[in-house]
């Protein structure tokens, strides 16, 4: 671990002039996040699942990136049961697209079907100038959000940043901050930067959905497993998205 430390301040150290240059059609970076899912006390790990925390660490998790677009995906194919239920619990078929700008499409695939659908959620950041701290050998900043989601729900969301490498990007469609977000944290799940590198050589195209997008409220309206879908929520998370879809109507 100590080599790619050292190999991230180098990428740090260069990012500033990096992105003075103007931009190119190929992804220039990749992260890649380590999930790490912390059980609910008093819960059991799904039949046939006894090592769904450990499988869920080995997915890689990740974000290709250049100054001005991101893609988040899950780079992972499941080979038993247990990794199955693993890439389920990471949401394997989702993938979201980023500009610097803000705009945020989520590709979501079920049972076949893929759908594109526009601002699925939304994050209002508040940084402490008071709270830094170190990681990878980054200096990094505090924020604590507040997320919110007609299809996710609404809680609060804490990062930390980094602003030596100055995209608003993050995994698991969390972005809008002034630097690369390098652990991001929700309800029980956490999700840590173990890898950056340098990928121009790969001539990896950007790539924006060109198809009509939808709306959060029109994809979860015509669901036609809406009922299974809100049984998947907490309970915090599923009484907000009814009530919002009641007031839709």
């Amino acid at each position: 671990m100590k080599v790619i430390f050292r190999y991230l301040i180098i990428v740090s150290l260069v990012f500033s002039a990096k992105f003075l240059i103007a931009q190119n059609p190929y992804y220039e970076y990749e992260a890649q996040y380590q999930h790490i899912l912390k059980p609910k006390e008093g819960t059991a790990p799904p039949p046939g699942a006894e090592n769904h925390v450990e499988n869920i660490k080995k997915i890689p998790i990740i974000v290709q990136f250049n100054s001005e677009q991101a893609h988040y995906f899950v780079d992972f194919q499941p080979t038993n049961f247990g990794e199955s239920i693993a890439a389920i619990s990471v949401g394997r078929m989702t993938e979201f697209f980023y500009k610097r700008d803000g705009a945020l499409v989520m590709k979501k695939s079920r049972h076949g079907n893929v759908s594109y659908i526009r601002d699925p959620l939304q994050i209002e950041w508040e940084i402490d100038p008071e709270k830094t701290t170190t990681i990878n050998g980054m200096e990094c900043r505090w924020a604590r959000g507040e997320l919110t989601s007609i299809y996710y729900g609404d809680y609060e969301v804490y990062a930390w940043f980094t602003n030596e490498v100055p995209v608003p990007f993050g995994p698991f469609g969390a972005g809008g901050l002034p630097g690369l977000i390098l652990q991001f944290r929700y309800k029980n799940r956490t999700f840590n930067l173990i890898r950056l590198e340098n990928i121009s050589d790969k001539k990896i195209k950007t790539t924006w959905p060109q198809i009509k997008t939808k709306s959060v409220s029109e994809y979860v309206g015509e669901s036609e497993d809406m009922e299974s879908f809100l049984e998947s929520l907490d309970e915090s998370s599923r009484k907000k998205i009814e009530k919002r879809l009641k007031e839709k109507k």
